[in-house]
């Protein structure tokens, strides 16, 4: 058992980000940009002592007017679900208790703020997709982790109710990450008004696709691919993962067809095995995507890319969730309206995780699922535990052996302390040294965190969140 312990980012100097332009191509400019960077986070005292002050250029007003523009975005969002969502008591009430919420947490969110806005070792807003929102961060490691190869790619999806979610709600669990030495992606993608499930599910498999095609470029290990999601990030990225599973199912080749030639076979498919059927990465971005007959599997990916995937208060079954969440405020119909198909029809039970890998989910399809570790806290009143207990049993059901699928239940724990109270409490963060887990393949991970406000504040913040 390892233990590490630091001390947690300040707000870093945005100068050294590398100035100058090159005549190399795009894509080796960035990589020796990236490359080259130093990532440490703690300054030396006098690094900058006596340099002149550098007078605005075009550039740097530029990066100021991309950070007024991302404030504008969040205010422009919550004001548009506000006059679309409070028109029930129960969500004004539910506001009232987030604003509460996000007040008495302030000392820990500016911290948050000043490392995302100017963090060197952050790389924001990089478009993946021609759609609105299409635009992903990027948590680079320190440096003294790059000296040492590529490093393990995790792709994060935040959570938000499907109406306010935003990548920057990633920053603590990618900075925290990419301290120790993994590469963080965190994609954004559209919420409902400005978009229904089909089209965050679109967003999601676009920006999957685009960072397996480049996360080279930023010292990433294509053989070292992990995908997270948190709550209704957990719902999309589950469903993502299902749908490509049974899509490539469909289009097997006669090799991997072989390999899966009967059901214990297939589910018992080694590593190895898995990873030799799969579609190489290099050929993403050359060939024409494979046409999708599977409902949320647009654009087409490998899942064996995948080295794990890891669902935290993840929603699985949409239908049973339904009247739990009518009941706290989120009402059927708008709840309908977010998760439409297609043709604009509401589709809960085929947009359910758990039902698809119920009635959908052959062995030959599970073959191509990487290990699955679900994480959910059993005090959860947003998304009860019996749901990620449900979706556990479905893909048991579908054949895939408990030592590849993992259920970790978190006693005491509601929706958002794994991802938000626990990390800034201080002490161990289990969320992420159960990701550490999973990437350094079983090895146990116990880091502490320095706190970054006080546990009291914390415990009150807890007992008003409206989730």
């Amino acid at each position: 058992m390892e233990g590490i312990k630091y001390s947690d980012d300040s707000a870093e100097d945005f100068g050294k980000i590398i100035r100058g332009r090159s005549l190399e191509s795009p894509a080796h400019s960035l990589r020796r940009r990236i490359l080259s960077v130093d990532y440490e986070d703690e300054e030396e005292p006098g690094d900058y002592a006596g340099e002149p002050a550098m007078p605005e250029t075009p550039k740097e007003l530029h990066f100021w007017a991309r950070r007024l523009a991302d404030l504008w975005l969040i205010s422009a969002l919550a004001l548009q679900l506000y006059t679309y969502l409070f028109s029930g008591v129960r969500w004004f009430l539910k506001f009232i208790r987030l604003v509460a919420f996000t007040i008495i947490l302030l000392p820990g969110f500016s911290q948050m703020v000043l490392f995302y806005f100017f963090s060197p070792r952050l790389q924001r807003s990089i478009p993946f997709g021609t759609k609105p929102r299409n635009r992903l961060d990027v948590y680079l490691p320190r440096k003294k982790w790059r000296r040492r190869g590529p490093c393990p790619v995790v792709i994060y999806v935040t959570g938000g109710c499907w109406t306010i979610g935003y990548k920057a709600w990633g920053a603590l669990f990618g900075r925290r990450l990419s301290q120790r030495g993994v590469l963080v992606f965190c994609l954004d993608y559209r919420n409902f008004p400005q978009g229904s499930c089909m089209d965050m599910l679109q967003d999601i498999n676009t920006g999957i696709t685009w960072v397996l095609a480049n996360l080279h470029l930023y010292g990433g290990d294509p053989e070292e691919v992990f995908l997270v999601g948190q709550s209704a990030g957990g719902h999309l990225t589950s469903l993502a993962l299902l749908a490509q599973a049974l899509q490539h199912e469909e289009a097997s080749s006669p090799s991997s067809s072989s390999l899966a030639s009967s059901n214990k076979e297939a589910v018992e498919m080694t590593e190895e095995e898995r990873k030799s059927t799969r579609r190489p990465i290099r050929e993403i971005n050359t060939k024409p995507p494979t046409p999708t007959t599977v409902l949320g599997g647009s654009p087409t990916w490998d899942p064996r890319h995948l080295k794990g995937f890891v669902g935290v208060s993840g929603a699985y079954n949409l239908v049973t969730l339904s009247d739990h969440l009518h009941k706290r405020g989120l009402y059927r119909n708008l709840f309908a309206s977010i998760m439409t198909g297609p043709k604009g029809t509401p589709m809960l039970a085929e947009l359910s995780p758990s039902l698809v890998a119920d009635t959908q989910l052959t062995p030959a399809a599970a073959a191509m699922l990487p290990p699955m570790l679900i994480l959910h806290g059993d005090a959860d009143k947003s998304v009860p535990i019996k749901n990620a207990r449900e979706y556990i049993l479905a893909l048991y059901k579908a054949g895939i052996p408990q030592s590849k699928c993992i259920l970790k239940e978190y006693v005491g724990k509601t929706h958002t302390q794994p991802i938000i109270e626990d990390p800034m409490r201080g002490g161990r963060d289990e969320m992420m040294d159960e990701v550490l887990k999973m990437i350094k393949g079983g090895r146990e991970c116990v880091n502490v965190q320095f706190a970054m406000m006080p546990s009291v504040l914390i415990d009150v913040a807890t007992w008003i969140c409206p989730f």
